[in-house]
């Protein structure tokens, strides 16, 4: 649709009015409504944008108020700054002391259908509350905000769901589904149920899941699997194992898109096409090491060169930098500041390069070759997640520490939800690093194990977020520990020394206290 780059004119009609029949060029109408809150105020009017071509778009109920509006009944013989807003008959920013706030969901989501520049002309020139935080932080305390404008509207949608719509994002949704593996041979049974739900009132993010256990449980093949019974055409229930969708799911619709992360040079999962979105089929896309050898049905696949990753990265980010993209991807950026790397780097400056210029091209090239392999695989990979996540749509992660040191990992785990927030996203990650149990609560955390042939999926028994490594690493990979590492060094040290501060001088008392801790203990649990 053909935007406007010119101020929006604003026409404010009182009751009789009617919109001009031959109304044409970008023009927006308020029309007066005479609902009363309260008997106290009349805010309220339905807002019509005409396009180039006459045609009208209806967006919406929105309130507005100004500074220190007065309540009043009603009448003939209303005083100045009482009971409704003084607008003028035309105008194309309101002034400094108005505000104004959208009555529903609908009301943002129909301005962002008409793009990215109508939708902030509309949303600036009403002082739109949501829109504008510092506007919001002392219009919230006006009286006719609390008795009028958020008469329908709680405070939180307007910080929430209202402020993510009115930047472009996604109406967030509850999401609940679940995923069952394949049975196994002679088996009648799946062997485990993973269930997922995300609750988008949650004030810690629950769009990222966990896969968490040792090598060896089969996390890798649960992505693969996963990834099939969405996107392949010939995948069944027998082969690849099924989702459903919990009753309160349903309400919320299916996931519209796929998007399957690996960067590992072991990966031999199967690779699927990349496709787009169509009414009978998800769309997918892969981000990762491998790629096809030509666009051949039967072409082979093959490892990718630094320099076609390098490529890749800058055609993604010249889809980055198209509409509500460019400022997701400064978003992201500005998450990975945390990393002294990447602050480093001045990424900011990256997305306002022209990519048609040879100089500037060279310039992006050569600041991304820089980067250590670590830094390059997150930065391509939300590049690419900032392109290719579009609403609803899952994201499936395998193993994403393998290049990355902990507080990247932890930046790019951050990244990930809050993109997937903003674009009302799911992401399942495959892991063993109990660093990303960190990030994310115990309801959405599964640990994988697996005993001789039987698998077998449990949460954690103790809450995640926030919690310490090693009480994590206790949690997850209990046996393991006992039997490796510095553990079986000090099982070896108990079986030498008759007492706790025996043992401790035997080894020099070059011990650290989570050691000592252990250590104690085993000298404890001989005692009983």
């Amino acid at each position: 649709m053909q935007k406007n780059s010119k101020s929006l004119p604003f026409h404010v009609l009182a009751r009789s009015e009617k919109i001009p029949a031959d109304a044409k060029g970008w023009s927006a109408y308020l029309e007066t409504d005479y609902w009363d809150d309260w008997g106290k105020y009349r805010t309220q009017f339905y807002l019509t944008i005409v396009d180039t071509h006459g045609k009208k778009h209806g967006i919406g109920q929105v309130k507005i108020g100004s500074r220190g509006l007065k309540p009043h009944s009603g009448g003939d013989d209303i005083p100045s700054g009482h009971r409704y807003p003084a607008l003028d008959k035309d105008f194309t920013l309101l002034g400094s002391n108005y505000f104004s706030v959208g009555q529903d969901e609908d009301y943002y989501s129909s301005l962002d259908a008409l793009g990215d520049l109508i939708r902030e002309q509309v949303l600036v020139a009403l002082k739109d509350v949501a829109w504008d935080a510092a506007l919001w932080k002392w219009a919230k305390d006006e009286y006719v905000m609390g008795e009028s404008l958020l008469r329908s509207v709680t405070r939180s949608t307007v910080e929430g769901q209202f402020r993510r719509m009115a930047r472009g994002d996604a109406r967030v949704t509850r999401y609940e589904f679940s995923y069952s593996p394949p049975k196994r041979l002679g088996e009648g049974a799946p062997p485990f149920e993973l269930e997922f739900s995300v609750d988008p009132s949650s004030r810690i993010p629950t769009n990222v899941h966990i896969l968490i256990g040792r090598n060896g449980v089969g996390k890798t093949r649960l992505l693969s699997l996963m990834t099939k019974a969405l996107v392949a055409k010939d995948a069944s229930a027998k082969q690849s194992g099924k989702f459903e969708l919990s009753e309160q799911g349903k309400n919320s619709g299916t996931f519209a898109n796929v998007v399957a992360v690996s960067f590992s040079a072991f990966d031999e999962a199967d690779l699927l096409p990349d496709r787009d979105s169509s009414s009978d089929a998800l769309g997918f896309s892969y981000i990762g090491l491998r790629g096809w050898a030509s666009d051949s049905p039967t072409a082979s696949i093959k490892p990718k060169s630094p320099q076609m990753l390098a490529t890749e990265f800058v055609n993604s980010l010249k889809e980055c930098r198209i509409g509500a993209r460019r400022r997701r991807w400064a978003e992201v950026v500005g998450t990975l500041q945390s990393d002294p790397v990447f602050k480093a780097a001045q990424l900011a400056e990256v997305i306002e390069a022209d990519l048609s210029d040879k100089e500037e091209l060279e310039g992006v090239l050569k600041t991304f070759k820089a980067l250590s392999s670590g830094h390059k695989i997150v930065l391509l990979t939300l590049t690419r997640l900032v392109e290719k996540v579009e609403e609803r749509t899952l994201v499936l992660i395998d193993e994403p520490e393998g290049h990355l040191h902990p507080p990247l990992l932890s930046a790019m785990t951050r990244a990930i939800s809050e993109l997937l927030v903003r674009r009302n996203g799911v992401a399942v990650v495959a892991t063993h690093s109990p660093i990303i149990l960190q990030e994310v609560p115990r309801s959405c955390v599964w640990i994988i194990n697996r005993i001789l042939t039987a698998s077998k999926a449990e949460r954690p028994t103790i809450e995640t977020f926030g919690e310490s490594i090693g009480i994590l690493s206790r949690e997850v990979f209990q046996l393991e520990l006992s039997q490796s590492g510095y553990h079986q060094i000090l099982n070896d040290v108990r079986r030498e020394a008759v007492s706790y501060e025996d043992a401790l001088d035997l080894m020099g008392h070059q011990l650290g206290a989570e050691g000592k801790a252990v250590l104690r203990a085993m000298y404890v649990n001989d005692e009983d």
